[in-house]
């Protein structure tokens, strides 16, 4: 018995090592040996005119650290630019931080990336940017990739949305039928943020999109058997 355990043991410690320095998880990149990210980076700097944090991750794909470090490399020198000067004529510096969240199924990797930026204004602002990443395609997805019908998909998606922003807006007392109507219309610029979760599609609407600056952003769910006749197969039963 003894024997059985220890041969156990061994088999068990070889196929780690062999996971491990090989190639031999790459086709499961849900497995703890094979992480989708290599590495958490984080950039901060202390300037003349503010401070500034951002944090994202390194991955094992290509196509996406190009798409991440380029949004990075934007947000810096948009911020950068936009605080220049700026405690010439104010007592208040400028400040930008954004992190990250992220959600790995076996076919899509998305990433959130929460962006918090004061620039001296008369209030920061809030925004959500994100990826989203076909491992299989080694390509960064846009919303009608996901769909049958590249026609159709954003009357499909706008006309479940819709009526849920307006009920959450309608609860903070800031629905406005024409301010929703132009954010959350069926037009691709409103519904190019989203990611993929265990519990559907998630699509975020930043300040100012379909509600004043003091609603706050939005974000709606919308669970994978309401869209299964739309979307495309492989993107209909994700697993996380």
């Amino acid at each position: 018995m003894k024997w059985n355990i220890l041969i156990s043991l061994i088999i068990i410690g070889i196929l780690v090592v062999w996971g491990v320095t090989s190639d031999g998880f790459e086709h499961n990149p849900l497995d703890t040996f094979y992480s989708f990210s290599l590495e958490n980076k984080t950039v901060e700097e202390t300037l003349p005119d503010g401070y500034l944090k951002i944090e994202y991750p390194l991955t094992k794909y290509e196509v996406l650290n190009e798409a991440i470090k380029t949004f990075v490399d934007s947000e810096q020198k948009s911020f950068k630019e936009n605080i220049k000067g700026l405690t010439t004529i104010s007592s208040a510096k400028g400040n930008l931080e954004i992190n990250y969240k992220s959600y790995l199924s076996d076919r899509i990797i998305s990433l959130q990336f929460d962006e918090s930026m004061d620039t001296g204004g008369a209030h920061g602002n809030f925004t959500t940017t994100t990826f989203n990443y076909d491992i299989k395609l080694n390509k960064i997805l846009k919303t009608q990739d996901l769909f049958k019908d590249p026609n159709q998909y954003l009357q499909n998606i706008s006309s479940i949305v819709k009526p849920r922003l307006k009920l959450e807006l309608e609860k903070i007392q800031f629905q406005d039928d024409i301010w929703l109507e132009e954010g959350a219309g069926p037009k691709e610029v409103n519904y190019k943020q989203f990611v993929c979760t265990a519990d559907g599609i998630t699509f975020f609407f930043n300040p100012y999109q379909v509600a004043p600056y003091a609603a706050g952003a939005q974000d709606i769910t919308i669970t994978y058997p309401e869209l299964v006749s739309y979307l495309l197969s492989e993107y209909s039963q994700l697993k996380f």
